[in-house]
């Protein structure tokens, strides 16, 4: 299988990321050898983006104590831009985790970037007074700490250095016949409107000078245009306004209709008219919106990306996501999705079944691993490798710290006026099975949810799970037992 590289630009590709990482935890499977997610932002201090990196690196410090014959949680592989330069021989062209390097937007404001004060003498007065003309005093005065603040213009001028960065050096240099890309970009916003279509440039009008450009050229390139799907609250303080959200996704889609689609091997649209009101912060720690079934449906399309055969994808293919019931119904205070809104059989086959396994895994370490742990056959079985406390607690650790970021993850889902709500998060391991919403499952008045669920895993360790060292067993067993558990409850 050959990689996958995903440039996840902004606040929203940011956002798409975390929700993708989360469904492969899950065991949802993208069909690549390595994911390699790429964040762009300059604005280094993002709320959402640092939130996504913390998922990210946690992700890869749990699989890489993982084995897959037995486990589907953490399956696809993770490698950062700068592993595969220290591969090559390349460390330091570039960042050490997943987060991108822009050089020269760092404690300068545009202005300074563009050299602007440089062109005020006699010779220069052309090009200083054309600039005068293309932005205004408060775009020349803007940080570039924060990112370009809903504005694409600041962003195209500054993004279009990305094709020098050693970044994109070293993503050329390692790319392969048969790696594809997928970008990632809101339409409304000033990072992403402006990096997808210039990244999308770079890649298919790399000439000679660029490691590999003819690879590059031919490659197979999907992306993700995501147009509104949340508001902003009026703030006198920030020059970021909802209010414009809708003239720049236009201004953007006849754009892109021109000079990106053609150029493109599958687009997704996607968006949300009926939007929830987050704080307006221009960017910085504070910016930290609450997880949308958008994200949750774009990083679906990545996995669907990845399953079309580049047969398929020698004509350009548009996709369109559908929901079995009609969302944005005002009469409403919420709209609540559950797996049985989800359209196709495709859509429910890829999530329903792993998050279910995830969320069980949840459960069971939260509410039942200190009972259970030492005490049932699973874990202490004669003959078949004991799982300690001792054993398993650096890596519970770690667990524990990405299923909070799984919790939170979930319980924003909910909060959305769109309300993506497939599990009933109140119940207890009394009564753990009703956990599905939509899919009762039938109880008699002595049987044990918690009982059922230890005697799942019992049965699991029997396998080959069953003498693998700690942690793995320890993995692969709730895999199986949660498995078990849903087939044999669920039927399905």
């Amino acid at each position: 299988m050959a990689k996958l590289f995903i440039f996840g630009i902004g606040g929203t590709g940011a956002r798409v990321i975390k929700s993708l990482t989360m469904l492969m935890a899950a065991g949802v499977r993208v069909n690549a050898s390595e994911v390699v997610p790429i964040l762009v932002d300059p604005d280094r201090s993002n709320g959402d983006l640092n939130r996504t990196l913390d998922i990210l690196q946690l992700y890869q410090q749990i699989r890489q104590k993982l084995e897959f014959d037995t486990n589907q949680f953490f399956r696809n592989s993770l490698q950062t831009i700068s592993e595969l330069a220290t591969k090559n021989q390349q460390a330091g062209l570039v960042a050490e985790n997943f987060r991108s390097k822009l050089e020269g937007v760092q404690n300068k404001r545009f202005r300074d970037f563009i050299h602007y004060d440089l062109l005020d003498t006699d010779e220069q007065r052309p090009n200083h007074d054309l600039l005068s003309l293309l932005f205004s005093e408060a775009n020349l005065d803007a940080s570039m700490d924060v990112g370009f603040k809903g504005n694409p213009n600041l962003g195209s001028v500054v993004l279009n250095q990305y094709k020098d960065s050693g970044d994109f050096r070293v993503f050329a240099e390692n790319f392969n016949p048969g790696d594809r890309v997928f970008i990632i970009g809101s339409l409304f916003g000033g990072t992403g409107a402006a990096g997808l279509p210039l990244l999308l440039k770079n890649i298919r009008n790399a000439d000679s000078g660029v490691a590999n450009f003819n690879f590059l050229n031919a490659a197979k390139v999907g992306a993700l245009a995501v147009m509104p799907y949340f508001g902003l609250a009026q703030n006198e303080q920030s020059a970021i306004d909802d209010q414009t959200f809708m003239a720049k996704t236009k201004a953007a889609l006849a754009y892109y209709k021109d000079n990106v689609n053609g150029e493109l091997n599958a687009l997704y649209y996607i968006g949300d008219p009926d939007v929830k009101k987050h704080d307006n912060h221009e960017g910085s720690t504070l910016q930290k919106n609450d997880a949308h079934f958008v994200e949750v449906a774009s990083a679906m399309a990545i996995v669907d990306f990845m399953s079309l055969s580049d047969g398929e994808l020698v004509v350009p293919v548009c996709r369109e996501f559908g929901l079995s019931n009609a969302v944005g119904d005002t009469s409403h205070d919420a709209f609540q999705i559950t797996f049985g809104d989800l359209e196709t059989k495709q859509s429910v086959e890829m999530i329903r079944r792993p998050l279910m396994q995830l969320y069980l895994l949840d459960a069971f370490v939260r509410m039942k691993l200190d009972d259970s742990l030492g005490k049932h056959p699973w874990s202490n079985a004669p003959g078949k490798t004991k799982i300690t406390e001792v054993g398993i607690g650096d890596f519970r650790r770690l667990l524990e710290r990405f299923l909070d970021h799984f919790e939170a993850w979930l319980a924003e889902l909910e909060r959305n006026r769109i309300s993506f709500s497939p599990f009933n998060r109140a119940v207890t391991m009394r009564n753990l099975l009703q956990f599905v919403r939509g899919n009762p499952v039938k109880r008699g008045f002595l049987d044990s949810d918690s009982s059922d669920f230890v005697s799942a895993l019992n049965e699991a360790a029997k396998g080959p799970a069953g003498n693998l060292p700690e942690v793995q067993k320890f993995m692969a067993v709730l895999w199986a037992g949660t498995d078990r558990l849903i087939r044999q409850e669920f039927k399905f």
